[in-house]
């Protein structure tokens, strides 16, 4: 039975209840079929009743091998993270310290494929390490960002220093009690504000790959189209967002307007205490711009969904509407209207008729917009994207399976030659 797909490389799939069973665990190629080719590696996993459990692809396509790991999602003390390292080093026992020397307290040697215990650091101080083999030097992390109340995956790649590191993070409480004097008084109660939180989603019209940096502290490297990266800690304030062609270097004096492989270059002031999505729009070889769009909240109950509808149509001018339907809600699509009574009117490029029987959710939404959060069932329904210039149907996705407890971009782009429309539904943790 399938279970997920589509993973990629350093990015990991929503959780997923399950019983508590034994499984066979298999992992296979994208796209391969598991009747007839013989999987990367298996795994016998066993699990009990309210457990939180990980599963690590470790190693290569000639030789992969599944770790069994499982998430400790206690409290940590006020203003702390917690942070693993994971060696994910082919056939290497690494160590990891301090970029002073230092050796990190309760961090020992981890051989290939191992994990280390949970270590805690001062949260939004910022941190640095050196990974090595024996006297080779591996890989180098500068300026690491922890947030408080957070537990992280800091996977040990070997990367390269102009590739960011793979961390993964979840949310952990925080316990005062947990702090390392309790009694002691506190000179000042008010906590230091969180720090801004970004996620980037490239959505190029021609789907090309990017990098994006803040500053000189890249962000997303060879970004692939309608991806999103996992949320990454930066600074507050004012900060420079730049896009550029994948694999380039700012060269001394070309900068601006002067660099062709700077697509652009944005200011953003980011607030505390916020979560940002900056989606990427536009063409490489015409303008790339960005639509920069804090999280917004919504009250809803965990069995729920959330939907935002984007409209990244930049060319022409469109207004869209949402509107959904569940399974078991009975619909109907409508002939469109003739202009005498007798025959039925010709629809133009890229339009069919409306469904009769469902749900509006967003009446209209202009080009470069974002809708407010809506609120439905997490459970399977058709989407329908409106054009409400023409009153006619622009694109349909069915029997999408919402999840409880997610939140789901709903990305729309119209070409401004033919007026298709493509549709993108992209769900991250809210």
């Amino acid at each position: 039975e399938l279970f997920l797909s589509g993973i990629e490389y350093g990015r990991a799939s929503q959780r997923q209840p399950i019983r508590a069973d034994n499984y066979l665990v298999e992992i296979y190629p994208a796209g391969a079929d598991s009747t007839t080719q013989t999987p990367l590696t298996a795994y016998d996993l066993s699990t009990i009743e309210e457990q939180i459990l990980s599963l690590f692809i470790i190693g290569t396509s000639q030789q992969a091998f599944i770790t069994r790991f499982e998430d400790d999602l206690s409290p940590v003390p006020p203003d702390q993270a917690r942070m693993v390292f994971v060696n994910s080093l082919p056939n290497d026992t690494v160590t990891i310290e301090y970029d002073s020397g230092e050796r990190i307290a309760g961090l020992e040697a981890l051989p290939y494929r191992d994990y280390s215990t949970g270590i805690l650091f001062d949260a939004q101080q910022p941190l640095s390490f050196n990974i090595r083999a024996g006297e080779l030097f591996l890989e180098q992390s500068q300026n690491i960002l922890l947030e408080a109340g957070r537990t992280y995956l800091y996977f040990v790649t070997g990367r390269t220093i102009d590739d960011p590191p793979i961390i993964l993070s979840d949310s952990v409480p925080i316990d005062p009690a947990l702090a390392v004097d309790p009694d002691e008084p506190i000179a000042n109660n008010t906590p230091a504000p969180d720090p801004a939180r970004v996620r980037v989603l490239n959505m190029l019209r021609d789907r090309a790959p990017i990098d994006v940096y803040l500053d000189q502290i890249p962000l997303a490297l060879n970004l692939a189209h309608a991806q999103l990266t996992q949320e990454i800690i930066i600074p507050t304030g004012v900060q420079s967002l730049i896009i550029r062609v994948p694999g380039t270097q700012i060269l001394e004096g070309e900068a601006g307007a002067n660099d062709p492989n700077e697509l652009n270059i944005v200011g953003y002031e980011f607030a505390p205490d916020t979560s940002y999505t900056i989606y990427a729009y536009g063409l490489t070889r015409d303008t790339v711009d960005l639509l920069i769009l804090p999280q917004t909240s919504a009250v809803f109950n965990v069995s729920d969904s959330l939907l935002r509808l984007i409209n990244l149509t930049d060319q022409g001018t469109s207004d869209f509407g949402l509107e959904v339907a569940r399974l078991d809600q009975p619909i109907a699509q409508a002939l469109p209207p003739s202009d005498d009574g007798t025959e039925t009117a010709p629809l133009p490029q890229n339009r069919a008729p409306l469904y009769d029987g469902t749900t509006n959710l967003v009446s209209s939404l202009s080009n470069v917009s974002a809708s407010a959060v809506q609120v439905i069932p997490g459970i399977p329904h058709h989407v329908f994207i409106i054009d409400r210039e023409l009153d006619l149907l622009a694109k349909a996705e069915f029997e999408y399976p919402f999840q409880p407890g997610i939140q789901y971009d709903i990305i729309v782009s119209q070409s401004p030659t033919n007026n298709e429309v493509d549709l993108y539904i992209i769900p991250y943790d809210n």
